[in-house]
């Protein structure tokens, strides 16, 4: 039997995730990407001696898919827990640490009132009683939750300032969700992977990440696909663009990890109207983050601050990382990553760096007014679809997606699709939808 051959279209972390499980399973794989570097919207640079996340994700030490697969890539050292780390929140005029892990911590959060505090105590009894339907692998399963939004839930759980003061601030700092439309799904997912997690980074950024599976897994940057057309053996022809020569290749299957939109556009010959009307409705909010590269030290450890949008500010959170032995900082200076609210990042993606640096330093300088201070460094960067939306709603167009697709499989289809608008909002979620589109293939073409 030959070895099956399978491309992948994007080199962002899902098509390289994917690319990789195949490349372990013993198929011929090859990445394809229209840009001239891998890692598509995630990516890290060096600047002054810092190194710069370009967007506003960070890991934490529950992403074990991640922590897996760099421990087969011999990279186990560079995954860094910051177990020391802080959580923080701005409140009026100060920056008080919080706990929104811990019911006692939820209940001193500043600005929660006392009798919604106290209801924070019904969430235990609500996670174990959804805790089936709650598989942060398989975020479909929790269709059946999905009626109602976030807003609407821990509202009427536990009470308006909840919402606004710990569920919102706290989901927002990892995914831009907006607390008014975001599904409680991604609540609840957001509750069952965060509960009892610390911060984590990699030591040399997400692209030492991307460079160690680009070197194991052929990848062809440049490559402009055009389309995907099903041929009637069952086989896919893929078109492309490159060197300015359009070449056409026949594989067993093919994987999309691109973005919705993209996907639609290069698919849309196979696929049926149900898929159509899925990724023409997925949705995703701009990320825009101003990094900073400080002068000074002025916090022992790591530091996450939320903000709350009742403060009014730009920004929805700062992550704070002081000078140490790990080496992404340079001793005796600090690096800040301020990232800005969706709203704020929508209306100023076109604004001059000038103009964003002038108004996140000012907004930040009202939160801490050291953050002000002399700076060797600076870094704006702008991701025009940084994080999907997952509203009301979608957790159940994300099951039919899925039902389709297995009616698809079991016709002989052998496209697959892979994305952080498949999954959820986090860089895991991104690297675990391409495994899953990966298990697919191999099962679909290696049955045995």
């Amino acid at each position: 039997m030959s070895t099956p051959r399978v491309i992948v279209i994007g080199s962002g972390i899902a098509g390289l995730s994917a690319a990789w499980r195949l490349a372990r399973a013993g198929f011929s794989v090859s990445v394809l990407d229209k840009a001239e570097r891998p890692g598509g919207r995630v990516w890290s640079e060096v600047k002054s001696g810092f190194i710069v996340d370009k967007g506003p994700w960070l890991l934490s030490n529950h992403d074990q898919h991640l922590r897996e697969a760099l421990r087969e890539l011999e990279q186990a050292n560079e995954f860094c827990e910051l177990r020391s780390a802080e959580r923080a929140q701005y409140h009026r005029s100060g920056v008080d640490e919080i706990d929104p892990y811990e019911v006692r911590g939820v209940m001193r959060i500043p600005g929660v009132r006392f009798y919604d505090g106290l209801r924070i105590f019904r969430l235990p009894r609500l996670m174990r009683s959804y805790a089936e339907l709650l598989d942060p692998v398989q975020p479909e399963q929790a269709a059946s939750l999905d009626f109602r939004s976030m807003s609407d839930f821990v509202g009427l759980y536990f009470g308006v300032s909840s919402l606004h003061r710990w569920a919102g601030p706290w989901l927002g700092s990892t995914s831009l969700a907006d607390e008014k439309t975001a599904s409680r799904v991604l609540f609840l997912l957001h509750v069952a992977k965060q509960l009892g997690s610390t911060p984590a980074v990699l030591r040399s950024g997400f692209a030492g990440l991307i460079r160690a599976i680009t070197e194991r897994v052929e990848t062809r940057l440049g490559v402009d696909v055009t389309a995907l057309n099903l041929a009637p053996t069952g086989e896919i022809e893929v078109s492309f663009w490159h060197s300015e020569v359009e070449e056409r290749e026949t594989v067993d299957a093919v994987v999309v990890a691109t973005g919705p939109a993209q996907a639609l556009n290069l698919s849309k010959a196979a696929l049926s109207y149900p898929e159509e009307q899925f990724l023409a409705a997925s949705r995703g909010c701009a990320g825009l983050c101003l990094t900073l590269g400080l002068d000074h030290v002025f916090a022992k450890n790591a530091r996450l601050i939320q903000v709350p949008h009742s403060e009014n500010l730009p920004i929805e959170s700062i992550w704070v990382e002081p000078g140490g032995g790990g080496g992404r900082v340079p001793a005796g200076k600090t690096l800040i990553r301020i990232t800005a609210t969706r709203v704020w990042a929508a209306a100023h993606m076109e604004a001059a760096d000038e103009v964003i640096q002038k108004e996140l330093i000012a907004a930040a300088g009202r939160i801490d007014m050291r953050f002000q201070g002399e700076r060797s460094m600076s870094d704006v960067s702008r991701i025009p679809n940084a994080c999907p939306s997952f509203e009301v709603g979608r957790y159940r167009e994300l099951a039919r997606f899925y039902q389709v697709q297995e009616d698809q499989r079991a016709r002989g289809r052998r496209l697959y699709f892979a994305g952080d608008y498949l999954q959820g909002p986090s860089i895991e979620d991104a690297f675990v939808s391409g495994l899953r589109a990966a298990d697919r293939t191999i099962a679909d073409l290696n049955p045995n």
